[in-house]
């Protein structure tokens, strides 16, 4: 199950980076692969929530790079 989520990791230094490889260190979220899930976890600024600080665009726009990918 954890293989079909996209892990999103926040390090010690505070960087918000995708973890393709699901083993970085850090406080970690996993987030579905659909775009619809996405889109609403960008709405409701649900990942901002999660690692209680700003996750940048260009996080959301790796997501895309990676539906595009598929």
């Amino acid at each position: 199950m954890k293989k079909e989520l996209i892990r999103i990791v926040k390090n010690k230094d505070h960087e918000i980076l995708l973890d393709p490889s699901q083993k970085l260190p850090g406080r970690g979220a996993y987030v579905c692969r659909s775009e619809d899930c996405i889109g609403l976890i960008k709405k409701k600024n649900a990942l901002n929530r999660s690692f209680k600080s700003k996750v940048s665009e260009e996080i959301y726009d790796q997501f895309n790079e990676v539906f595009n990918d598929r």
